[in-house]
């Protein structure tokens, strides 16, 4: 509901390299949620279409620009207009350690081009995702455009030490001075930004959840009367090595050689398809281990209906050798809303919403015994299996509501 009828709304543009990706759902959510509120006017500039599903509302409001000869030279004009704007920008991007000072004068020339791009969208405010190249672009288009930002942290963005540069996180103290605010999803990353950024900066950081818009979830399905032979357990993410696949496979075939009939099914795009295909070959459970949409994943109202037919959800995921480890995953509140009791890994923030025997169950990363044992369990006990399912709803409701959630963020961008 616009609660400015009548008034000339806020221009917010949402910067996003990539949108929208099929595991950042989250993001597209909350642009949607934000649209529907009505009380600022929302646009998204986006360099590629991604592969994840977009709500009209939101489609209608996305820009799919690149940067083109055309917006460099006009942007570099533009720069000679206001050359005090320019050498301060320069300036802050000569401190950045994440790069070299090729590195830096590409990103700075890459920063010009889109500077032009912006400025004829007229924002009033941009909001940009993720402590890496992104705000960094943003920063210094802030500083040649005299246009306020915020940023949205999460978490590979906060730890990652990837060689791909590009990915980890730069200049973060001189974003902080700069930005209005910066909002991060989980209190692991949170606690880490505040040691980056000076003291006086400590009060623009906010912890913000992103959550669940429970208008936009299906309904959950009665399998109470569903006759299976063993248990069914569903995952769903990116086949990459931060979600700990190959030791889920390894826990199948545990529970193959224990005599534990199951099922499991795995939903998710990525390059280490051929490699799990493999290693589900090797182990003989051909019959037993899905990987559903041959490594291209399926669209998410398809891995929604199998999360809610599943027994149980797992999510095995590791912290990387780069520090690449997950935030609260989006899969794991969605798990939360049908009532799944969840088996997940002390991986990254994954502790900051499954608590052990309360919300689900956590063994430790890295260990398909584990894994194989927690799943026993719940396979044998019901009632825990309900107890903990309902304990995750109640968490879900309390702390990752999305309408609640994305208000928080629309009063800091009023």
């Amino acid at each position: 509901m616009n609660e400015n009828a009548g008034l000339k709304k806020k221009n917010v543009l949402f910067f996003i390299p990539d949108f929208p990706v099929i595991s950042e759902t989250f993001i597209e959510r909350e642009v949607s949620k934000l649209l529907q509120l009505d009380n600022l006017d929302i646009n998204v500039l986006a360099i590629r279409k991604s592969t994840g599903t977009i709500s009209p509302n939101v489609l209608n409001k996305t820009h799919y620009l690149r940067l083109n000869l055309f917006s460099s030279v006009l942007g570099g004009l533009n720069c000679l207009l206001r050359p005090l704007r320019f050498f301060k920008a320069f300036a802050v991007v000569l401190q950045n350690g994440n790069r070299s000072l090729t590195g830096n004068l590409y990103i700075f020339l890459k920063s010009i081009g889109y500077s032009w791009i912006i400025k004829e969208l007229k924002p009033d405010f941009i909001l940009c995702h993720f402590l890496s190249e992104p705000s960094t672009i943003i920063l210094i288009v802030s500083y040649l455009l005299d246009i306020p930002f915020g940023i949205s942290a999460h978490a590979r963005d906060v730890f990652g030490k990837s060689g791909d540069l590009r990915l980890n996180s730069e200049l973060v103290k001189q974003k902080a001075e700069r930005a209005k605010f910066i909002t991060v999803c989980n209190r692991r990353a949170y606690e880490e930004c505040l040691t980056l950024v000076s003291e006086n900066d400590k009060p623009k950081l906010y912890l913000n959840y992103h959550g669940i818009d429970f208008e936009r979830m299906p309904k959950a399905e009665d399998n109470s009367s569903t006759v299976r032979s063993g248990i069914s357990i569903f995952s769903v993410g990116r086949l990459v090595e931060k979600k700990g696949f190959k030791y889920l496979v390894e826990a199948s075939r545990i529970l193959k050689d224990e005599g534990v009939l199951h099922t499991i099914k795995v939903a998710g795009p990525g390059p280490l398809f051929e490699e799990l295909k493999k290693q589900i070959s090797d182990y003989g459970l051909q019959n037993t281990f899905f990987i559903l949409g041959d490594g291209k994943g399926i669209p998410n109202i398809q891995a929604m209906e199998e999360l809610s037919k599943a027994d149980i959800f797992v999510l095995p995921s590791i912290e990387t050798a780069d520090k690449d480890a997950e935030g609260i995953p989006n899969t794991i509140l969605e798990a939360a809303y049908f009532k799944k009791p969840i088996i997940s890994t002390k991986s990254g923030s994954i502790p900051e919403f499954v608590e052990n025997n309360v919300t689900g169950i956590l063994v430790d990363q890295k260990n398909p015994e584990q894994l194989a044992k927690a799943i026993k369990i719940l396979s044998m006990d019901k009632a825990m299996a309900h107890i903990l399912g309902e304990g995750a709803y109640r968490e879900l409701t309390l702390k990752f509501d999305l309408s609640k959630n994305v208000r928080n963020l629309e009063n800091l961008l009023l």
